[in-house]
């Protein structure tokens, strides 16, 4: 006997099934590539820093490093 508690045309097909784990793997994948590409674009900015001793009071220059 069929289950009396699904009403007809509802639920997903396998080939729906498939087709939402694959785009959600897309997903996945694109915000790992896209993680992994904004930390090397945010890497390349550095600050360079200069202590200098007046004395006994410490400077500190700050450059920044565009070579």
């Amino acid at each position: 006997m069929a289950n009396l508690n699904k009403k007809q045309g509802q639920g997903k097909t396998p080939q729906q099934y498939r087709d939402s784990s694959r785009f959600a793997w897309y997903g996945v994948v694109g915000m790992i590539i896209l993680l992994f590409l904004m930390s090397l674009c945010g890497c390349s900015h550095r600050t360079h820093v200069i202590t200098e001793y007046d004395g006994d009071r410490e400077i500190r220059w700050y450059s920044d490093n565009k070579e």
